[in-house]
């Protein structure tokens, strides 16, 4: 009886946050704002797919403990300038970007529902994945 209510709360968990994430990329595709260095800045604080992602990063970081506290959150702002930089100089063009942040906050969540735990290194790998391409969007 505990694994089915478990199993059905986190669904329920994964389906809301999936809602959320086509709805927060749906809203980017009718977005025609101008964009400008103060959009660049404040975007991160206005899209909830970056507020998830961030907050996503963060969380799974305590749950691992030990180096991850400080390196996950380091290594996503980190590449996250990176890909900003690469945004901003139109080095090259990434046309999904915007998809696979939302696919980011489904991946966080689901690495902190099942409390999965990766060896170091490919933690750091898939925080810099994630956070080249919201850092893109930032630059773009």
């Amino acid at each position: 009886m505990y694994l089915k209510t478990t199993f059905i709360k986190q669904f329920l968990l994964l389906a809301t946050l999936f809602l959320l994430a086509v709805t927060c990329f749906y809203s980017r595709l009718t977005d025609t704002t101008i964009t400008d260095l103060t959009s660049g800045f404040s975007h991160p604080l206005e899209g909830w797919d970056h507020i998830v992602t961030m907050l996503g990063v963060g969380i799974w970081a305590a749950q691992l403990r030990g180096k991850a506290i400080w390196l996950l959150p380091t290594t996503f702002v980190g590449v996250m300038s990176l890909g900003g930089i690469s945004g901003a100089a139109k080095y090259l063009a990434v046309p999904s970007a915007e998809i696979l942040i939302v696919l980011s906050c489904l991946v966080f969540s689901v690495l902190i529902i099942r409390k999965v735990r990766f060896d170091t290194r490919i933690n750091v790998l898939i925080v810099a994945f994630f956070a080249f391409f919201h850092g893109y969007a930032h630059g773009a």
